[in-house]
């Protein structure tokens, strides 16, 4: 009993020793020894992480200051472009600004036109339905800088296959001559998404008709040709009176074509050339509009349109990047806005001084990138412009010389009208000479090479000079004929 006793004692003894071992060793575990040292280890933690909040703040500030900046400044340099450019062009836009440009844009639009009697949907049609064979476009295109009498018998029989196969289409757009309205479709109340018809084939289908007529002059068929060169009058008055920038550049084109056509007849020396009929005609086919203004118009609308697409944020149709997200609109939509307004300004202003006079602001270097881009085809634009007008006056006095001399036998003393007229490209008058034969050659001197620098390459029918033939003397009357 005693030893059982004490064998209890030792082993209760022994297990007491124990779990007192395991209390102490629990007691001084490093978990328990941590929990008790926290505040002291995370002081430093959430001092570090107030201090990066703060920092994130301050920043998060210091942008929003820096983007109200940007948008301030941007609005401030906007209003003033908006005051420049109406303070110049405010004649042909009186205001630049979104909601009054699109009611400007809107009140283009023609009044509605039955099919049947718009001039454009012959037009359109007509041009569109035009066929060409391999190659044969490069043909005609070469004949259009070409005097018929240049022309090669292959190169005739091409143009002949041409016509012979489209005399349908040319017939189609024949149709829109004596009609006088017409509506190309373009949606004015939508101008950022404007649909225009085929330029391209309009202008073909031109190049078309003006060799048609002009070969048919030459060949004495009077009508065809005078149906030919009216078909060709009708689309240039079409096409410029739409308000769009590219619309007049085509029309640029076009109407060159008929004052090629008539500087033919004027140096031809055939009876029927010599007719004043056959000059009333021809005079007919020059355009009276007023050019200077109408290419200010279209410079300041195209500016002013681009302009409003940044602030709309749809550059892509015009710059060829992404849409401008509304946080880059906010930050730089107003600026570049402006910008556009001043290259507009800029540009527009140069339609009355002469390429030729004053190639510091034309040559003048452009902006890097699209911006750059945009500057060179608006004063592209202006100086074709000119080129046309430059086209016109010498066409007109030309005709003016060919009346005269017809008139009195000979050309002296016509000059003197014409030599004291500044040229509108040149800047400088055309030179009047009368040749020992009795002819008289009228010339935009150093006009040629300029205008390789706007249009380089082929291009179509560029007229710098006239030669208008001899006058001939009516004869004398025969003994007993009455004078």
């Amino acid at each position: 009993m005693t030893n059982s006793a004490t064998e209890t004692t030792e082993t209760e003894t022994t297990e007491t020793v124990t779990t007192e071992t395991v209390t102490t060793e629990t007691v001084t575990t490093p978990e328990t020894s941590t929990a008790h040292s926290s505040p002291t280890l995370e002081r430093p933690r959430r001092s570090r992480l107030r201090r990066l909040g703060l920092g994130l703040g301050a920043l998060l500030l210091l942008a929003l200051v820096v983007s109200l900046v940007m948008h301030l400044t941007g609005r401030s340099k906007y209003a003033a472009s908006v005051a420049a450019f109406q303070e110049v062009l405010g004649d042909v836009v009186p205001d630049p600004r979104p909601a009054a440009l699109m009611a400007q844009i809107a009140s283009y639009a023609p009044e509605p036109v039955a099919d049947v009697d718009n001039a454009a949907r012959y037009l359109v049609a007509g041009a569109e339905a035009v066929v060409w064979g391999e190659g044969e476009y490069d043909v005609v295109r070469e004949l259009a800088a070409m005097p018929v009498a240049d022309w090669a018998v292959e190169q005739r029989q091409i143009l002949t296959r041409v016509l012979d196969r489209n005399r349908g289409a040319l017939d189609t757009m024949s149709s829109a001559v004596p009609l006088p309205d017409h509506d190309f479709g373009l949606d004015y109340d939508d101008i950022m998404n404007v649909e225009v018809p085929d330029l391209l084939g309009q202008l073909r289908a031109g190049v078309l008709l003006s060799l048609e007529g002009r070969l048919a002059l030459t060949e004495g068929d009077l009508d065809l040709g005078f149906e030919a060169l009216d078909n060709l009058d009708r689309m240039s008055r079409a096409l410029r009176e739409e308000e769009v920038l590219i619309f007049s550049l085509v029309a640029h084109v076009t109407e060159r074509m008929a004052l090629h056509a008539i500087v033919e007849i004027l140096e031809s020396d055939e009876a029927w050339a010599r007719d004043p009929e056959v000059l009333a005609r021809a005079e007919s086919w020059l355009l009276d509009d007023d050019l200077a203004t109408y290419t200010r118009e279209v410079v300041a609308l195209d500016s002013a349109v681009l302009s409003y697409s940044m602030l709309l944020g749809h550059p892509e149709e015009f710059l060829e990047r992404p849409a401008l997200s509304k946080l880059s609109r906010y930050l730089v939509g107003h600026r570049y806005a402006g910008h556009f307004l001043d290259q507009g300004r800029q540009t527009a202003v140069l339609v009355e001084k002469p390429f030729g006079t004053h190639r510091e602001i034309y040559d003048a270097p452009a902006p890097e990138g699209v911006s750059g881009m945009i500057l060179g085809n608006y004063r592209n634009a202006v100086a074709k412009a000119q080129a046309a007008l430059s086209q016109r006056q010498l066409v007109r006095n030309a005709i003016a010389l060919r009346r005269a001399g017809l008139d009195r036998g000979s050309y002296l003393g016509a000059c003197a009208g014409v030599t004291g007229q500044p040229d509108p490209f040149l800047g400088e008058p055309p030179t009047c000479e009368i040749d020992a034969d009795g002819s008289l050659r009228l010339e935009l001197v150093g006009a040629r090479e300029m205008i390789e620098e706007i249009s380089p390459g082929p291009r179509t029918s560029w007229i710098t000079a006239a030669r208008l033939p001899a006058p001939l003397i009516p004869e004398e009357p025969s003994a007993g004929e009455a004078p």
